[in-house]
């Protein structure tokens, strides 16, 4: 069996228990707040000696067969999906990634760990975290890690809860040829959220350009940093970014550039939900790893330092 028939059979499984686990649910409720109500109402009407309450322990046992097969579906579409993706991205994509960077490294289940994130600062800290889809690799002698991560703060204030989404898009790394810096952050006005650095004793610095002040915000525990960081050949290419992706941040520290960006498309995931058509999911992560190459070239990052993979942010 080749490749698109496994997937498109691993598709199908993961559809059709997708499909029974909504179907038994939308029976346990007709069983469980509907028909009890229509049963009672007609009990007496039908025969004066129904217990109206032997309908409802019927009805609630029946629910209780329709629970475990909504937990069994759940853990059959998951297993499926599972195993699709698996799939799809440790041979398709994968292919994919090394005709671009042939020495790609990719792990879908893991991203960056939350601590690695939070050490970077580029947004402020939330209570739940999820990262998937890591990769690195080198690209024009420059070695790059990036992740799909997504940030939350959940609070609870009695029988309320808000959810807050600090950030849910791309991050990266990218190895820097800068080694003589300190820490400095910038943020455009449209990234919310926005982080604190290592925590060190920030100042704001403003540069010449006044279009570039309004659009963005500067800090540096040295101030002569931001300086030397943002040339305006540098400058144009963070606003040149910025308004290609809508949202960006970036932490110049020794030796590497942190870059991140929101954005409600998921880097690399295929829709399960159709049949696969590989010219088109080729177009599309050829849009995905184009980010990489148009960040580096943006950024005009020259390195020659030599990768470690360490999954490290």
């Amino acid at each position: 069996m080749d490749i698109y028939s496994q997937l498109e059979h691993l598709r199908q499984k993961s559809n059709n228990w997708g499909n029974l686990c909504i179907g038994a649910f939308v029976m346990f409720f007709v069983l469980l707040f509907i028909l009890p109500f229509i049963v009672i109402g007609l009990g007496p009407s039908m025969n004066r000696n129904i217990d109206p309450n032997e309908f409802k322990i019927l009805f609630w046992v029946i629910g209780m067969g329709f629970m475990v097969l909504i937990a069994v579906a759940s853990v059959q579409k998951s297993k499926y999906y599972k195993q699709f993706q698996s799939l799809y991205k440790n041979n398709f994509l994968v292919g994919l990634l090394r005709q671009w960077f042939p020495d790609a490294q990719f792990n879908w289940e893991q991203g960056f760990t939350e601590q690695a994130v939070n050490a970077v600062g580029l947004v402020e800290r939330g209570n739940r975290f999820h990262s998937e889809d890591f990769i690195c690799g080198t690209y024009n002698g420059v070695f790059f890690e990036q992740s799909d991560v997504t940030i939350k703060r959940v609070v609870r204030s009695g029988k309320h809860t808000h959810t807050y989404t600090h950030f849910k898009g791309r991050m990266f790394t990218f190895n820097y040829d800068m080694k003589d810096i300190a820490s400095t952050l910038v943020f455009s006005d449209s990234f919310g959220y926005k982080g604190h650095g290592f925590n060190l004793r920030y100042e704001k610095v403003p540069v010449e350009s006044v279009h570039f002040n309004d659009k963005f915000k500067i800090r540096s525990v040295r101030p002569v940093d931001a300086f030397y960081v943002l040339t305006p050949q540098m400058m144009e290419c963070v606003m040149r970014l910025n308004d290609y992706l809508g949202n960006i941040a970036l932490h110049f520290t020794p030796g590497k550039v942190h870059v991140g960006f929101n954005t409600n498309i998921n880097a690399f995931d295929v829709n399960v939900k159709n049949p696969i058509d590989f010219r088109r999911e080729a177009e599309l992560r050829r849009q995905d790893m184009q980010i990489i190459i148009d960040i580096i070239n943006a950024l005009k990052i020259s390195n020659d330092n030599k990768p470690i993979y360490n999954n490290q942010f």
